[in-house]
């Protein structure tokens, strides 16, 4: 479906708990705690599939 629109880059960020101490912090609920950074082979795999479409993919920001 992003074939039909002008994209033509895209930038996989992923997941970080960064926001966790912050939340512990401030007193706060952080829901995904238990979330995991994807590892770099998944990461990989995910930009080689957009690029084998036409995208010019970089990971991170």
């Amino acid at each position: 479906f992003l074939k039909d629109t002008n994209i033509k880059k895209i930038s996989l960020l992923p997941y970080h708990n960064g926001a966790l101490h912050k939340y512990k912090k401030l007193g706060i609920e952080y829901k995904d705690d238990e979330m995991k950074r994807p590892s770099k082979s998944l990461q990989e795999n995910i930009k080689e599939k957009f690029e084998k479409a036409g995208f010019t993919v970089k990971i991170g920001g």
